[in-house]
Order: structure tokens, then sequence, then C-alpha cells
């Protein structure tokens, strides 16, 4: 069961998000989500192009930019971002 094309976050629960780009193989735990579920879950859309996300801006820690190439694995920071808020954080 290919997945629907563009580099997506997909939020399966209990156990976070995990993305997917669509073409390459499904990971383990969004394979066993569709196992059980028999549908697409809920997903945040990643940016196309190269990004740069901004951490910091609600006074939690100094605030940095992140750098992302528009493919590849989000850096951890961001991903940790996501599991807390439920939602990319900032771009620059």
């Amino acid at each position: 069961m290919p997945g629907p094309p563009g580099e997506r976050l997909y939020h399966i629960g209990a156990d976070g998000y995990v993305q997917h780009d669509g073409n390459r193989k499904i990971p383990e735990k969004l394979r066993r989500y569709l196992a059980h579920h028999r549908d697409w879950p809920p997903y945040i859309p990643l940016p196309t192009e190269p990004t740069r996300f901004v951490l910091g801006l609600d006074g939690s820690m100094k605030t940095r930019r992140i750098a992302w190439k528009g493919r590849g694995p989000l850096p951890a920071d961001v991903l940790v971002y996501v599991n807390e808020n439920g939602s990319l954080p900032p771009q620059a």
C-alpha cells in the first residue's frame, strides 16, 4: 500500500509522530498503525523547500534557528517540539 506523495509527519497516537515520504519503505510503527486502523493517520505536511525552524519564541529557551534541507529526517529538536505541541515550530 503506497503512501500519499510528499514528506509528512503522521500522528500515530501515543507513539507520537512518524516521518514518511510516501516513496520509501513504510516505517514499522506506521505499518503497525495501518494494519490496526486500515487507514492513514492524520498528518502534518512538511515544507518542500529548505526551511529554518525557530525554537524558543515562547521564552522556554534561548531562541535558535534550526535548518532543515526540505528532505530527509527532521532534526531531533524539531521532532521534540512537534511531540510537545502537535504542530511544526514557526519558520523563519
